[in-house]
Parts: C-alpha cells; structure tokens; sequence
C-alpha cells in the first residue's frame, strides 16, 4: 500500500523523473549552445 502522500514516488516514476530531467538539460545545453553560436556568428 502506498503511503496517502502526494508527493510520494515510486521508485520507477522517480526514475522516469530523472531520465526526463535529464533529457531536458541536454535539450537546455544544445539549445544555448546554438544561441551562443549565432550571436557569435551574425553572418548567418
């Protein structure tokens, strides 16, 4: 029986959590990356 918390996880949906968590800052970093690349670069 689960814990009546809402902020209870398991331990696969916390699992899930940090695997999108993660995917979401390497999308964070390429994104900025791009940025920085055409601010430095205004020709294109």
């Amino acid at each position: 029986m689960l814990p009546n918390n809402p902020f209870f996880l398991t331990p696969e949906q916390a699992q899930t959590l940090l695997k999108e968590r993660e995917e979401f800052r390497r999308l964070y970093l390429e994104a900025m990356d791009q940025l920085n690349f055409y601010k430095a670069n205004p020709q294109n």
